[in-house]
């Protein structure tokens, strides 16, 4: 078996997969990903991939193209609560290219490369040399197109167990870095022979639309990159609850405004006839209705919000248990 799982497509999760691999040369990556293929709001949760020269081939594409949808925001390319030990640790656990196509169509186009996020979160990797691995194509060939100055973000939470959040940034992406110039097949540096830092000052462009605000390697030399702190990232589902009640407080307030309004125009008219007293009641009594129907939904939401806390939890520990189980 040279490879375990070659996806492509939109919108998948997969659960728990077991990738097992026997550590020989045959065995070459357990989740490849294509560079000519778009792999979109993918998701791999839980699971192991062991035994592999290449654990994971991180899609090059994780939208669209843009003007062909990538346009639209997606969500990361995700691996959760997974264990990927590859013990001959030949390419190494996860391996990062650029954002690139690798064939042809619109992907030749490399300004239509989209945007790509990775969010690696509560994995355990191997202690070995190549835990999370970037790298650019040692060759260019014919069919070979990237966006070398496109956003691109690496974002690792609790690594290794050890509640430790950076992120990851390609070495490439050093301000003292030479960026490759701009041809047919490249997006680059719009002059030869520019650093990151000279191309953001005159172009305001580089290498992964950042450059890395560190180069120091030796807190992770089991990583081929360098890293920078940062917070976790909210859960996205968990985000968008907090989103809706925010929206939802935010019209309960705006109701509340308008029952006010709407007193203050009762009171006014205490000497204007039974009926327009009687209409503006009407209105007041609709109002608060309403603000009570959204107060509810917001009290639902925030109980949701509450659970899908107490689940991480457990989930988190019960992944701990079972990490340490298979340690």
């Amino acid at each position: 078996m040279t490879q375990g799982v070659d996806p492509r497509g939109n919108q998948m999760t997969f659960e728990n997969p077991i990738l097992l691999g026997d550590g020989s040369k045959y065995c070459h990556d357990g989740f490849s990903l294509i560079a000519g293929r778009v792999s979109r709001n993918i998701t791999i949760r839980g699971g192991e991939i062991q035994g592999f020269e290449r654990g994971v081939q991180v899609p090059a594409m994780t939208n669209f193209y843009i003007g062909a949808g990538g346009d639209v925001p997606c969500q990361p390319f995700t691996i959760d609560a997974a264990i990927i030990k590859n013990n001959n640790n030949v390419l190494g656990d996860i391996v990062i290219g650029p954002i690139m196509h690798d064939g042809t169509g619109a992907g030749s186009n490399p300004a239509k490369l989209p945007p790509r996020k990775i969010l690696l979160r509560n994995l355990k990797l191997s202690s070995g040399s190549k835990a999370i691995v970037t790298r650019l194509p040692p060759t260019m060939t014919s069919n070979l197109h990237i966006n070398f100055i496109q956003k691109d973000e690496i974002l690792v939470e609790n690594y290794n167990g050890t509640g430790e959040n950076f992120q990851v940034f390609f070495k490439e992406q050093a301000a003292a870095a030479i960026l490759p110039q701009t041809s047919v097949d490249i997006l680059g540096s719009p002059e030869a022979g520019l650093t990151n830092a000279q191309n953001l000052a005159k172009h305001k462009v580089c290498m992964g639309n950042a450059i890395a605000p560190n180069t120091d390697a030796a807190a992770h030399p089991e990583i081929i990159g360098y890293i920078a702190a940062i917070e976790a990232a909210p859960d996205p589902e968990e985000e968008m609850l907090r989103q809706q009640i925010a929206e939802l407080k935010a019209q309960v307030a705006a109701l509340t405004t308008q029952v006010a309004d709407i007193k203050a125009a009762a009171a006014a008219a205490a000497s204007a006839s039974a009926a327009q007293i009687t209409a503006l009641n009407t209105q007041l009594a609709a109002a608060l209705a309403d603000r009570d129907v959204l107060s509810a939904r917001v009290t639902a939401l925030e109980g949701a919000v509450a659970q899908r806390d107490q689940k991480i939890a457990a989930a988190s520990q019960a992944i701990a248990a079972a990490a340490k189980a298979l340690a």
